[in-house]
């Protein structure tokens, strides 16, 4: 889920460091506010997956401004 968040706020013309908080705040609501009927949430819940998923979302919208940026190519006709 935070991936998709992260690139959401990106798009959004976030920063970086925005795009991450705010990934963090909604995974954590997530856990806190949805889940919590369910489960308990764990460490990883609450610190490895905010994170991971803002390091592949920022990826993921790294490479989309690089194929924006570049010139067309099979890749990019593709995608």
């Amino acid at each position: 889920m935070p991936r998709g968040l992260t690139t959401l706020a990106r798009n959004r013309d976030g920063t970086w460091w925005q795009a991450a908080l705010y990934a963090a705040a909604m995974s954590t609501f997530w856990e806190y506010f949805t889940e919590a009927y369910y489960e308990r949430p764990s460490q990883q819940d609450l610190v490895v997956t905010p994170v991971a998923g803002a390091l592949l979302g920022e990826l993921r919208w790294q490479a989309k401004q690089a194929l924006r940026r570049g010139s067309p190519s099979t890749w990019r006709t593709a995608l």
